[in-house]
């Protein structure tokens, strides 16, 4: 249950409406190991087999995209797959400098189309226009 929590969105940043809760800050940085390199390659090798495991078992929930990230998201509420599945990188080479960028996060809800056109039958069906209102032959 630790790492699930390590793993979800931080709600003080989200409480703004228009912020998903699938998103999370992502920090940049790197660790210098200066001893035992073969276990800790080891250990990261294990667990980006268990992020790969991962990965999977989420893309064999169906072969909707959308569909498996609510599904997820409904199982777990503010996690986050991709920072779950995303395997850490190992740099063997020495790093003489590192950088990053800041964005606001720009959120894309793909839908399917019969879930719109859904959707809009029921809002319409709620509403009831009067559709004698309206002008035609202008």
């Amino acid at each position: 249950m630790d790492i699930y929590r390590q793993q979800r969105v931080d709600k003080v940043h989200v409480r703004d409406e228009h912020y998903s809760t699938k998103i999370t800050r992502k920090y940049p940085g790197f660790v210098v190991v200066r001893n035992n390199h073969d276990q800790v390659m080891s250990l990261v090798g294990e667990i980006n087999r268990l992020r790969d495991k991962f990965a999977d078992a989420v893309k064999a929930i169906t072969h909707y995209r959308d569909s498996r990230s609510e599904i997820l998201h409904r199982v777990y509420p503010w996690l986050v797959t991709l920072q779950v599945s995303r395997n850490i990188r190992i740099v063997t080479e020495q790093i003489r400098s590192t950088g990053f960028t800041r964005q606001i996060p720009v959120i894309h809800k793909f839908t399917r189309l019969e879930t719109v056109i859904d959707r809009l039958r029921r809002e319409i069906t709620e509403l009831q226009p009067d559709i004698s209102l309206t002008k035609t032959g202008c």
